[in-house]
């Protein structure tokens, strides 16, 4: 018997929705140490930036 269940996106810049959300996100991945996790924030920001500001938005 096969299990379904729905899969649905997550765009975590949509969470980032104020600064403290995004220092805290910042202070979060660095305290992680992972160097594709820490090279991957700034992206994320811009994204979570140009949501708030009602721009384009990062997905495709």
């Amino acid at each position: 018997m096969a299990v379904t269940e729905a899969i649905f996106d997550f765009d975590l810049a949509e969470m980032l929705d104020s600064d403290e959300a995004i220092e805290t996100y910042l202070d979060e991945v660095l305290k992680t140490g992972d160097a594709a996790l820490i090279a991957s924030a700034p992206d994320v920001v811009l994204c979570a930036k140009r949501a708030s500001d009602n721009t384009v938005g990062c997905r495709t």
